[in-house]
């Protein structure tokens, strides 16, 4: 039988690498050479982080390392070392995105619509016109999604349109039916914010409510 030499030997042995030290462990990882030398992109990293984060059987381990300073190569080792090969786990992460943000696009998270009124002084002088917010929101928290029925974390997004209700006696078109218009108030930083704001807390408020419904719901069906 023919045996490696010494010098082959050590090729083969695994190399050992030393990552960052938390407050209370030091995780040592051992990869075969050639498995760090990957050639990864930046969203590459961006996407095996984002996959060892958010793993369910890993991301307890990870959850104290800094895997934003890490380079590419400790990256790959710890993701060998925890039984995952990166490769995979980079494209499993990016079709899991590409499937979240369809989906959100399709269905976003929360639909609703805002009243409010909005006033705009200009001159000394006040106008006050009925408006309302007609939104579509994917928050980047995990909410209770009505069509899965279950919980569930989208690709964050927004859609915010602005209406105002006219006044024809007053806007220069007297006999016609009051309407909704559009307008670009949007463009208004701190008008933005506000609405957002607003449309987060409501979202959670929703969500909330979903949950409760959905605990009853199961609850009664657990009845003999």
């Amino acid at each position: 039988m023919n045996f490696p030499s010494t010098r082959a030997r050590r090729r083969a042995e695994p190399q050992t690498l030393f990552l960052p030290q938390t407050a209370w462990r030091k995780l040592r990882i051992s990869v075969p050479h050639g498995v760090c030398h990957m050639k990864l992109t930046g969203l590459d990293l961006h996407h095996l982080r984002r996959g060892l984060r958010s793993h369910p059987r890993v991301a307890q381990d990870v959850a104290d390392l800094d895997l934003e300073r890490m380079r590419a190569r400790e990256l790959v080792a710890l993701t060998t070392r925890l039984g995952f090969d990166a490769r995979a786990l980079i494209d499993t992460v990016r079709e899991q995105q590409f499937e979240q943000m369809e989906y959100s696009r399709k269905f976003p998270a929360f639909r609703g619509t805002l009243e409010f009124d909005l006033t705009v002084e200009l001159l000394g002088k006040r106008v006050t016109r009925k408006a309302r917010a007609d939104y579509e929101h994917t928050p980047d928290w995990e909410y209770f999604d009505l069509r899965k029925r279950a919980l569930y974390v989208g690709w964050p997004s927004a859609a915010l349109c602005i209406t105002v209700r006219t006044v024809p006696d007053k806007d220069g078109n007297p006999g016609c039916a009051p309407s909704w218009e559009k307008i670009d108030i949007l463009d208004i930083g701190e008008v933005w914010e506000i609405i957002d704001d607003e449309i987060e807390r409501r979202c959670k408020v929703e969500d909330a409510k979903r949950r409760r419904a959905a605990d009853r719901k199961k609850g009664t069906s657990a009845l003999p």
